[in-house]
């Protein structure tokens, strides 16, 4: 294999396992609960277990990508993902499981990092960062909506233990191509940018800010969106299924649509922080039609066309954050990824609370105002990147 198409297989197993691995928990989190004897509120710890360790272990991969190299974070990342996943297959107690969460969110940490590192070696290069980060994105979503299918294929056919040991087979992937398709001449940038200075870049620090009000809004309408349908809207258990599945079909065909029009120069990759802008304009704007509709096909159309605003957001974001600072992807990524997870992380059982036994509208016209915030961090995005 030659250079760049050698640089994007790696690039694109590493994205597709991280997306696996976001996905996985939930995939698994009926048989963890029979296995472990807990409920499912227990499991629903260990989920939230595993987005507190990407916030630190986001934060560490991309300072050891810009000290000690984007190939050997992602083979350990490789490894520690698949020690933990097959680990999970052994585990009888709460704790021992929990540790085996902690590690695998180590593992996704190091493959996030540095398959976001990679994107723009294995795509259009620097200049493209925009269309690079959109369609290395597309991998992850990819990852995330094939797992609990495949999860489920492969538990009906093999037991626990082997649907896991395959699934850590895969996580392993990105290893394998690393090692034997990395080119000899691919030259990771020399000059290393201080740790400080990335983190007084303003350009980083509004983009995390505005990741900080973002996460919330993907978060929610991925875990209540069908809940919403069903008990707000009326809709059956079956057409609020065929819903969901169009947002996420709108949410990746958004991150294809801005990597073509990033590519082909219709829109000028300069100008990404305003592109931003308009998208979170939407957002907020069909996230308010959602708090406030009573009309069940107003309400199904705005979730998918919401799924069209929100998928670019956040691949576009990264790609600023990156562009500010040239020689430490890694840190910047790993900074505007930490900073913005505190926002899911602290808002996610605020929203569960509000949502518990009431009509998910309620938990609804909290993240409204929160869309309005990001706006807000968004345009200033746009001043500064001026």
């Amino acid at each position: 294999m030659a250079g760049l198409s050698s640089v994007a297989v790696v690039t694109c197993t590493a994205a597709f396992v991280f997306g696996m691995l976001l996905a996985l928990l939930g995939a698994l989190k009926l048989k963890l609960a029979e296995r472990l004897g807990i409920g499912e509120g227990r499991v629903g710890g260990l989920l939230g277990a595993l987005s507190l360790a990407l916030i630190p272990m986001m934060l560490l991969s991309g300072l050891l990508i810009d000290v000690l190299g984007v190939r050997f974070v992602l083979v350990v990342g490789a490894l520690l993902a698949a020690v933990a996943v097959f680990s999970l297959s052994l585990r009888r107690s709460y704790l021992a499981t929990l540790g085996c969460v902690l590690v695998l969110g180590a593992g996704s940490a190091c493959l996030s990092t540095a398959s976001v590192v990679l994107m723009p070696l294995a795509f259009f290069g620097e200049h493209g960062l925009a269309a690079s980060v959109n369609l290395g994105y597309v991998f992850v979503a990819l990852g995330a909506l094939m797992t609990p299918t495949l999860t489920d294929l492969l538990l009906r056919t093999l037991n626990f233990h082997k649907t896991l040991a395959l699934l850590a087979l895969v996580c392993l992937i990105p290893a394998v191509t690393a090692l034997l398709f990395w080119p000899r001449d691919l030259v990771e940038p020399a000059e290393k940018a201080n740790v400080l200075e990335v983190f007084g870049k303003v350009p980083v620090v509004l983009a995390a800010v505005a990741f900080l009000f973002y996460a919330p809004l993907e978060f929610a309408v991925s875990t209540w969106g069908s809940t919403y349908l069903t008990v707000d809207q009326g809709y059956g258990e079956g057409r609020a299924a065929w819903i969901m599945t169009f947002f996420w079909l709108a949410f990746l065909v958004g991150r294809v649509l801005m990597t073509l029009l990033f590519h082909s120069q219709s829109l000028d990759p300069s100008r990404a922080p305003w592109v931003i802008f308009i998208l979170t304009l939407a957002a907020a704007a069909m996230m308010g039609n959602l708090a406030g509709s009573g009309k069940p096909r107003s309400a199904a159309w705005g979730l998918i066309l919401l799924g069209f605003a929100l998928g670019p957001i956040f691949p576009t974001l990264v790609a600023v954050a990156l562009g500010a600072a040239p020689n430490a992807h890694g840190t910047a990524y790993g900074a505007m990824f930490a900073v913005g997870s505190l926002g899911s992380a602290t808002l996610a059982p605020v929203l569960g609370l509000l949502a518990r036994g009431k009509r998910v509208m309620r938990a609804l016209r909290l993240l409204a105002p929160l869309a309005l915030l990001l706006v807000v961090a968004v345009l200033a995005l746009a001043v500064a990147a001026e």
